[in-house]
């Protein structure tokens, strides 16, 4: 197989890395990239990354699944699992380390009592959680990948939504991707959210145009020519 070059999108990813840019500075960002099904999505927030791949960085990444959207805290809590084992978490407070931690028994110290835990106040798992944020990104700055925001339970999605609106002034990036070709107004929904509390700039993706499918074609025809085992050129696939 051979490594596809990235085409097209290029007003996208300025975008894109004007945003980091300002989040390296110490101004969190939130960038809103939506489109339908195999648009590209994913492989522009890729591509972001990949730009800064040579600069001290720390990432997290998470993605929602319809068959997950009851579990309450289900996306928030791997997102909390990560951020936990990033360098800088041990510099929250024990308060904000015992409450997070209650909800990850993997992660837990001690004994777990589940009624406190199903129980505990989403304004506190918040607080807890923007406490974590503010130590991981004091001396390195952080990008949050959450991929298929529209399918996240409602806990989750409100926390993430709640930590873009409170953190306005930390080494962090937010890219948060959802579906824009679902029958329904829940992601228009959650979208409205993002950019209305949490001031998030939006990145609507289209199809390519027609100077960046033919660039596209012609990084196609660079590609050497497959050229044909004789020894299975006569036995469908098998050596002979």
């Amino acid at each position: 197989s051979f490594p596809m070059e990235f085409v097209g999108r290029s007003r996208e990813l300025a975008g894109l890395n004007a945003l980091w840019r300002d989040a390296e500075l110490g101004r969190t960002r939130v960038a809103v990239i939506t489109g339908p099904s195999g648009i590209g999505k994913t492989r522009l927030a890729e591509e972001l990354l990949a730009n800064a791949a040579g600069k001290e960085i720390r990432s997290v990444s998470l993605k929602g699944t319809q068959g997950e959207m009851k579990l309450r805290w289900g996306a928030a809590s791997d997102f909390i699992r990560q951020l936990l084992r990033l360098p800088g978490s041990a510099g929250i407070s024990s308060a904000s380390d015992s409450l997070l931690r209650a909800m990850l028994p993997s992660l837990g110290k001690g004994a777990i009592h589940l009624k406190a835990v199903n129980g505990v106040s989403p304004a506190a798992v918040l607080d807890a959680t923007t406490d974590l944020l503010e130590a991981i990104t004091f001396e390195v700055p952080l990008v949050v990948l959450v991929d298929d925001f529209q399918w996240m339970d409602r806990d989750s999605r409100t926390l993430i939504i709640g930590l873009a609106n409170r953190c306005r002034e930390l080494r962090a990036l937010f890219l948060i991707l959802g579906r824009s070709d679902l029958s329904s107004r829940h992601w228009e929904e959650v979208e409205g959210a993002l950019v209305s509390d949490a001031g998030a700039r939006r990145f609507l993706l289209n199809p390519l145009i027609e100077e960046e499918v033919g660039e596209l074609l012609a990084l196609g025809a660079a590609f050497p020519e497959r050229r044909e085992n004789p020894s299975t050129s006569h036995g469908k696939g098998i050596p002979i």
